[in-house]
């Protein structure tokens, strides 16, 4: 059955019941070199938990999210952003059970130029006490001297070092309003 996803221009994959990648679809090899990593082609996470790939404070939303499916067999949605330095990128995303396995389609719905974007950053992003802060949905990182959220390519490009990720304001009300606040680890 897998092969009738394989010319699908959605990225389409499986996980077993252990939240396990099982089997990814040929658009998901492109989408990974497109987006500058072929090292994370299908066949090398084959056998690798979604969550290793998931950071820390949407782990909660994501296991309730496919518990759910499995427990009841129902279809869920989800709407997530996924930009490129380049552009902002809205994902719809469907899991659904196929079996025992959950079968994840995820479509873009809509790319656009970013309308801010700020490709130089310095020490003003970096607060004092716990470095850079990235959202984990929309990918802005915290400016604490303004105390706004800003969308800055470079930090999309190369991960500064010492960032932890957090759901900013706005994600976290918007798009995670039943998640609670969790502490999130410090790489």
């Amino acid at each position: 059955m897998r092969e009738q996803y394989e010319g699908y221009p959605w990225v389409v994959y499986s996980l077993d019941r252990d939240y396990r990648i099982v089997w990814c679809n040929e658009t998901w090899d492109k989408f990974a070199a497109a987006n500058g990593a072929p090292d994370l082609r299908g066949d090398t996470q084959i056998g690798r938990s979604v969550f290793d790939t998931i950071s820390f404070d949407l782990q909660p939303f994501y296991r309730k999210l496919f518990g759910l499916v499995i427990l009841y067999g129902r279809d869920a949605e989800h709407v997530y952003e996924c930009s490129s330095p380049e552009q902002q990128r809205l994902f719809h995303m469907r899991v659904l059970r196929d079996g025992t396995e959950l079968l994840l389609v995820n479509s873009l719905v809509v790319a656009s130029p970013h309308s801010a974007n700020r490709s130089t950053a310095g020490a003003e992003y970096r607060a004092s006490d716990s470095g850079i802060r990235m959202c984990s949905h929309c990918r802005r990182t915290h400016n604490p001297v303004s105390d706004r959220w800003e969308w800055v390519s470079r930090f999309v490009q190369v991960m500064p070092a010492q960032t932890s990720y957090v759901l900013c304001d706005f994600c976290r009300a918007y798009h995670y309003p039943s998640q609670r606040v969790v502490p999130t680890p410090q790489r």
